[in-house]
């Protein structure tokens, strides 16, 4: 069973975080792994073009199917392990709070990364693997302040162990919600998602700051230990064929979005300019590449070829 369900104690921190921590994803068609409710795939859904949200538990997915949805969110009952999309279907995949709860989690990994484009990227949380409090616990001084936390059994992995836990503000004579558990180290983690053929290209603990601490003190506990990990990795081998070529043409060559800012170039164009990596490169402007008499002139045309559909030949000389 796969479902996205929110932090107990960092209320929605992780949430906020992921959010932030999502590229942009404006014209994406994106994949949400275990969608629960459907409530983090509402919130990806005002961010992307199009978003396919996915949960094994046909009760959840009636429950995400009973709210007030984005009309660009489908949501759909499909197994993970076997997903029933073709290759390269996604520009990205992102599942929050779900993967550690999912027992063939290296079939997971494998399926996403054929789902996913070349240039795609997959976005994920969990619950931090060094500090689940199932396999620790708190130590506590005067006030209920908490101290540390002390660990246990970190090496162990889970075989479904059945986890209770509930919302702390959530009324005691609520049922707990009940999920099998697969916790993992660190370690098994990350060669899982290599073994699968991605890179891990960003990685962030939340925690929070001290502002929203003295408003939820409660949070506090966000800067002893971090409750949550989130992932976002890229396939280790981006290129398509076509593209390896076009990095190695030797004239200059690059592209721009509709808002002139640079999407990416070839290798040619990063030695001119003195760029160790295209990451350097993306994301800026003429403005920020060239004196302003220069710049001007390269958007002027680049605005006539757009607002016209004309073909301009020019010769532009730059020193």
């Amino acid at each position: 069973l796969a479902h996205g369900h929110g932090l107990v104690l960092d209320h929605g921190l992780s949430k906020v975080q992921f959010l932030k921590m999502l590229p942009n994803v404006k014209k994406a068609i994106g994949l949400d792994i275990g969608c629960g409710d459907g409530f983090n795939s509402r919130l990806v859904a005002k961010r992307c073009k199009k978003l396919i949200a996915i949960d094994f538990s046909e009760h959840l997915l009636k429950a995400a199917q009973q709210e007030k949805n984005p009309s660009n969110i489908l949501f759909q009952k499909a197994n993970a392990v076997n997903l029933p999309f073709n290759t390269a279907q996604f520009d990205f995949v992102i599942a929050t709070m779900s993967f550690m709860d999912i027992a063939e989690i290296d079939k997971v990994f494998s399926e996403t990364y054929r789902v996913l484009t070349y240039s795609g990227f997959l976005q994920f949380s969990i619950t931090h693997p060094c500090f689940n409090e199932h396999k620790g616990s708190w130590i506590v001084i005067d006030q209920n302040q908490s101290m540390g936390f002390l660990m246990k059994d970190y090496f162990f992995e889970n075989q479904g162990d059945v986890h209770e836990w509930q919302h702390k503000k959530m009324p005691t004579h609520h049922k707990k919600f009940q999920v099998p558990r697969f916790s993992k180290p660190l370690s098994k983690w990350i060669s899982l998602l290599m073994n699968a053929g991605f890179y891990v290209e960003a990685l962030l603990e939340p925690t929070a700051s001290k502002e929203t601490i003295n408003q939820y003190p409660e949070l506090s506990s966000t800067q002893i230990v971090a409750h949550s990990l989130i992932f976002r990795c890229k396939k280790i081998n981006t290129l398509h064929p076509s593209d390896m070529i076009l990095k190695k043409l030797p004239g200059n060559i690059w592209w721009k979005d509709e808002n002139l800012i640079y999407q990416g170039c070839n290798d040619h164009v990063l030695e001119a300019l003195g760029f160790s990596s295209s990451e350097a490169f993306v994301g800026k402007t003429d403005y920020d590449l060239w004196p302003k008499r220069i710049a001007d002139k390269l958007a002027l045309a680049d605005m006539k070829v757009i607002t016209t559909g004309e073909v301009l030949t020019l010769e532009e000389t730059i020193i």
